[in-house]
């Protein structure tokens, strides 16, 4: 991991390429020149990180700072990492799910929007009462019970109100989630004879607030997905509609309008604090779980998303800092842009950085040929600094015996 940090080596590029330091076109060049370093250099110094995750779910949605896995072990047993494609190649494997354990595998199951998904299922909407009963003198407990085909729903919760002895009403709680079919409702305590009946479908909308609301209020974030019926949201943006729904920030949390089953996609403007984002259960008027974190400089967030099959049949770790199982990666770090002096670079190089600064100058100037030129040592300067890095390699240490101990003239390896 890198301690290089952008003011450090704002000044030399400045200086390579003939501009003051405080001009943005320094920032960009540094950025251009990292993520060019990292995308075709096989090694970079500062460049590999190590990660672990404390999870019983076997999808990982990887954080902003990781380009990909190229190692990964659970608990303290390594196993093989494969591509996206990997499920499609029928020659004996397929598509893996939760209950699957085909054996220690890490598989790419390319990217996301967000570090969770809007739980999946049909919720309880509604409790209508259709018999108030009589002698309750308190609120009996409401009972919520799957139908016998459903083995998904969970979650739902409610209370009675009563009146005059009688069941009025049912308030919902917490909605649950994942319902195939409508659940039977029972009422328990001092009184007899009250029914009602559930109603199910979806409920979850979108719900965002920044960190530093007063701040950011009036900054826009895009959600794009699927609406309840699966179609693809388009909403009424001024006078043209666009795709997504915009939500604008404020002062305190702010609900979407759709219903979303899916987030496929954000666009987030630029924010002073950072801006989380929940499924909001609209009939409870509870946010259920948050599903995105933003980092104030992200704008296009994309994340990978990686499956380990079975993960949640192995035995746990036993680790005492991590109470599931313990994953653990060894993740190639992706360039993350620089704003501000303080940040820090994942390239390590100062030199390197100042040299694909100056090729990315001659190529706009289109003098390529110059551009090349410090590409190359830019590359060099970056394999040199990695073989120097890792050294030579395994040594064997020689020891000569000397002719007055049995075995002269052998070479022993100490």
């Amino acid at each position: 991991m890198s301690y290089l940090t952008l003011g450090e080596v704002k000044e030399k590029v400045a200086r390579a390429v003939g501009k003051c330091s405080t001009d943005t076109y320094v920032t960009d060049l540094i950025n251009e020149a990292q993520q060019r370093l990292l995308n075709r250099a096989q090694h970079v110094v500062g460049g590999f990180a190590r990660y672990r995750f404390c999870t019983n779910e076997g999808c990982i949605v990887l954080p902003r700072q990781i380009k990909t896995v190229e190692r990964f072990a659970v608990c303290e047993t390594p196993g093989e990492v494969y591509p996206l494609w990997h499920e499609f190649l029928g020659n004996g494997t397929y598509i893996y799910d939760n209950d699957d354990s085909p054996g220690r595998m890490m598989i790419d199951h390319g990217r996301t929007a967000t570090f969770a998904d809007i739980e999946s299922g049909k919720s309880v909407t509604q409790i209508t009462v259709t018999n108030g009963g009589s002698g309750y003198t308190t609120a009996p407990t409401v009972t919520l019970t799957n139908d016998s085909t459903d083995t998904t729903g969970a979650g739902a919760t409610a209370t009675a109100n009563i009146a005059a002895g009688a069941v009025v009403s049912v308030t919902i709680t917490a909605s649950g989630s994942g319902f195939t079919a409508t659940p039977t409702i029972s009422f328990s305590g001092p009184g007899t004879g009250a029914t009602a009946t559930a109603t199910i479908g979806f409920n979850r909308k979108v719900r965002a607030l920044s960190s530093l609301a007063a701040t950011d209020t009036g900054k826009t974030v895009i959600v794009q997905g699927y609406d309840e019926n699966g179609q693809w949201v388009r909403t009424l943006d001024g006078a043209s509609y666009i795709d997504g729904e915009k939500l604008t920030l404020a002062g305190s949390e702010v609900n979407s309008t759709t219903t979303f089953t899916v987030v496929t996609r954000v666009i987030k403007e630029a924010t002073s604090g950072r801006v989380d984002m929940w499924s909001w259960d609209s009939t409870a008027s509870l946010s259920s779980r948050q599903i995105a974190a933003y980092e104030p400089g992200e704008t296009l967030p994309t994340y990978r998303k990686m499956f380990v099959p079975g993960l949640q049949n192995y035995d746990s770790c036993g680790s005492s800092s991590c109470a599931n199982k313990s994953v653990t990666v060894l993740a190639r770090l992706q360039h993350v842009p620089v704003e501000v002096d303080n940040d820090f670079l994942v390239v390590d190089n100062a030199a390197a950085i100042k040299l694909m600064a100056m090729a990315i100058q001659r190529e706009e100037q289109n003098m390529l040929q110059e551009a090349a030129v410090y590409e190359a040592k830019a590359n060099r300067e970056i394999e040199g600094e990695f073989q120097a890095h890792t050294g030579e390699g395994p040594v064997v240490n020689i020891r000569h015996a000397g002719k007055l101990v049995s075995g002269a003239n052998v070479f022993n390896p100490i």
